[in-house]
């Protein structure tokens, strides 16, 4: 593995020699409006003022209440602290919808990464089945029924092996989820040049004043082995430079051992550069420019969110553990 020097005021640091060119890349293309670890512990905050419009339907009280606690990003990945006056309680009930099938695309993960959520943490109960997998008072608790075969140990690599389908969700309505919270997070200059994210995000279905056609909903997606790696949420938005050829915004959120990044659609900054070839790069995070950090091999992949129809998808996660004793706990790391 190849590795470059950074210098900074501190010292040197060693990064990873080709996650050095991304984070050139963005360093030189794009500006950080936005990067935050929600940190459980912070002070709770709530962006917007009293009184506002809501910035997606544009109505205001006493048409449309502003009463439902509304999250910046899902409390499902572990948001606690971060809220927002910016959307009405129609507009927030819509969107749940939305990111409901953000929650049931990762349910498993979010539960074998012991992700908290609103109350407690994430669970696993795959589709049709009674087995499960769920964080209880006193640790993990797995219910195996042995007609169902969930969770098999594999002896000779010492993993727990979980197969099971996903709960039926819309791979497009999740990326919606995606979309919704950036453009909740834009600075108000911003709101203007996303109008037909607004629109869309207005309609109860995906398909409706949908942005993009097929395929230009992809997203780049890694995962990273071992307990938790990102323990609290992290989102980063970032903004296209002046005479840069590539994608307006970047919008990207790390939970539990996942990462989840999306050019957020936006036609109206994003129409100058048809039928030119655009620098489309992953955007590194501290895994991928210190890999050895992780307690393995960094994954990498594109994936299409496109479905509008719900659907499940086959899943199996791998969980290396120590070692097994009657009546004791045992450490696993999810690879």
């Amino acid at each position: 593995m190849n590795g470059k020097l950074l210098t900074e005021d501190a010292g040197q640091i060693l990064i990873e020699s080709g996650a050095f060119k991304m984070l050139t890349f963005y360093s030189e293309s794009y500006d950080t409006l936005l990067f935050r670890d929600f940190d459980p512990g912070a002070k709770k905050e709530v962006l917007g003022k009293k009184g506002s419009a809501c910035r997606f339907c544009l109505r205001s009280k006493p048409e449309v209440k502003f009463s439902a606690d509304a999250h910046v990003i899902p409390a499902f990945v572990g948001n606690k602290v971060l809220f927002t006056r910016y959307e009405c309680n129609e507009c927030n009930a819509r969107f749940s919808e939305f990111e409901d099938d953000l929650a049931k695309m990762t349910m498993g993960d979010r539960a074998l990464a012991q992700v908290p959520k609103r109350k407690g943490f994430a669970s696993l109960k795959p589709q049709g089945k009674k087995s499960s997998f769920e964080r209880g008072q006193k640790g993990v608790i797995i219910k195996q029924y042995l007609d169902e075969g969930i969770f098999t140990l594999d002896s000779e690599n010492s993993q727990l092996v979980t197969t099971y389908e996903t709960q039926p969700f819309r791979s497009l309505g999740a990326y919606k989820a995606l979309a919704k919270a950036a453009f909740t997070l834009l600075p108000d200059g911003e709101l203007a040049n996303f109008q037909e994210l607004r629109l869309w995000l207005n309609e109860k279905d995906v398909v409706t004043r949908k942005v993009y056609a097929n395929k230009g909903h992809w997203c780049f997606h890694t995962f990273v082995p071992g307990p938790s790696p990102f323990p609290n949420p992290i989102v980063a938005l970032m903004r296209r430079k002046q005479n840069i050829e590539a994608p307006y915004l970047l919008f990207f959120l790390a939970f539990g051992n996942w990462t989840y990044q999306i050019f957020v659609p936006c036609p109206e900054m994003d129409r100058v550069m048809e039928g030119k070839a655009l620098q489309i790069v992953r955007y590194p995070h501290l895994y991928m420019l210190q890999p050895w950090l992780a307690k393995g091999r960094v994954q990498q992949a594109e994936i299409y969110m496109d479905a509008a129809e719900r659907k499940s998808e086959s899943r199996t996660l791998r969980m290396r553990y120590d070692s097994i004793q009657d009546g004791s706990r045992t450490e696993a790391s999810e690879i």
